[in-house]
């Protein structure tokens, strides 16, 4: 699949012995999706171990899966605010490197139906007397607790190396700001473990500060302390762009949700640092949001630099977005025609790994440019990807990753002028599978001349 991104598994097979092999495979009962997940995610920790980071991001967030056309399908949900629409919902949680950008891939993921059912017959005032455990959104808390795991098993392996493992920041955009979310990230932040999102709920604060007893208001009394500029990705037509913002911040002490007291006895205050991002000097650019974030960060904020530096790792909580559509559009998950879910899942888990793998792909030629490229492409891909632009197998064999991906990208479509800006994801998706092709049609050639 890595191979053949976004095909259906005929195409990809190209014959029906292991077209037929590759469905009996995913129909066996020890192949589900916890199972691929979990070693998938095992794989991910090792390769952020092996690429030496000081401080890895646990980038969480949710997608919907439209599955409406599938009518057979059992097991749907319904997703987005149409009655029409079903499918599933995926929350993914993938490792990034704070500082290195790169995607080293996923660390858990869980996929779901929703029940139309049980949200229509909750009576006013319910979903305020119910345990995060017995909420969708404990989805957030799971990914935090991997978390944890990840922090252990990094851990382990640094202990076995003799060295200092990696610091761990789980990361989520306003619906992660959940009170239960920010006591587990306070409870662990002593074991590495700590938390970065964005603020959803002007909340509470434990005592006035500044005369202001709620938390944007204090944070809007702070005198700003300096600027940052951060790289706003192109979406929907609209450019790449370089936002310079001004940033204030202060350390704060959370009071308890006056629900989560009175219905369920919180009694757990929290401290944390919050940090406000204004946009400033937007001329020419009123066709794109201005950014004005509210983070929240369990990490030790003491310094302008160190306030800079969580804006930029939240700024790193795009990778999660890109990866998704990947995920939709190049590896085209939405199509893929199963009639359970029972084997479907375990499909996805493979459009996930592939997807993670362009990414990483991506990621890592534009952060370590220099690596060999013989360290992610084979070295027959490498000779006939030579050889279509008539470079020798001598100079392929030594390419870097950069040069390579910037070859594999033209075949995708990027021309690579001066504003155009390194390769992207899907560029690079749509390269890899015309690579496939044109390896392919090399091999067959090679092996001919050698027999004749």
């Amino acid at each position: 699949m890595l191979e053949n991104v976004g095909q259906s598994i005929p195409e990809a097979t190209g014959c029906w012995s292991q077209c037929k092999a590759l469905y009996r495979l995913l129909e066996r009962d020890e192949i589900t999706w916890d199972s691929l997940i979990q070693t998938h995610g095992t794989n991910s920790i090792r390769r952020v171990a092996r690429r030496g980071e000081q401080v890895v991001l646990n980038v969480q967030d949710t997608s919907s899966l439209n599955f409406q056309t599938h009518s057979k399908l059992e097991g749907q949900g319904p997703i987005g605010s149409s009655k029409k629409a079903t499918g599933f919902h995926l929350h993914a949680t993938a490792l990034v490197g704070a500082d290195s950008g790169i995607f080293h891939g996923i660390l858990g993921a869980k996929i779901y139906a929703r029940d139309a059912q049980k949200r229509s017959k909750q009576t006013k005032g319910t979903r305020n007397r119910e345990r995060i455990e017995d909420k969708e959104s404990y989805r957030w808390i799971e990914s935090m607790k991997m978390s944890i795991d990840c922090r252990e098993s990094l851990q382990g392996i640094a202990r076995k190396e003799e060295k200092a493992a990696p610091q761990v920041v789980n990361v989520g955009d306003r619906e992660a700001d959940i009170y239960e979310l920010l006591c587990e990230a306070q409870n662990h932040k002593e074991q590495g473990v700590h938390l970065l999102v964005r603020s959803k709920h002007n909340r509470k604060l434990e005592a006035p500060e500044d005369g202001q007893s709620k938390l944007w208001d204090t944070l809007a009394k702070q005198k700003k302390c300096g600027k940052v500029t951060i790289r706003v990705p192109r979406s929907k037509g609209i450019r790449e762009r370089e936002a310079v913002c001004e940033i204030r911040f202060k350390k704060l002490t959370l009071a308890v949700p006056a629900h989560k007291e009175k219905y369920l006895g919180a009694e757990q205050t929290i401290t944390l640092t919050a940090i406000e991002l204004v946009e400033i000097e937007r001329e020419g650019k009123e066709e794109s949001k201005a950014i004005h974030w509210k983070l929240l960060t369990t990490w030790p904020v003491e310094s302008l630099e160190e306030a800079r530096r969580m804006v930029r790792w939240y700024a790193n909580r795009w990778n999660i977005e890109v990866f998704f559509r990947v995920l939709k559009t190049g590896c085209r998950v939405e199509r893929r025609q199963f009639g359970s879910i029972a084997t479907l899942w375990p499909m996805i888990v493979l459009d996930l790994i592939t997807a993670g793998y362009v990414m990483g792909l991506t990621s890592t030629a534009q952060a370590q440019p220099l690596v060999l490229a013989s360290d992610f492409f084979s070295i027959g891909s490498l000779e006939a990807l030579g050889a279509f632009y008539g470079e020798k197998k001598e100079k392929m064999a030594k390419i870097n990753l950069q040069d390579a991906v910037k070859m594999v990208s033209r075949l995708g479509g990027h021309l690579g002028r001066k504003g155009d800006g390194p390769p992207g994801a899907e560029v690079l998706w749509r390269g890899t599978t015309k690579l496939t092709h044109i390896t392919e049609a090399w091999e067959i050639f090679e092996s001919r001349q050698r027999c004749g």
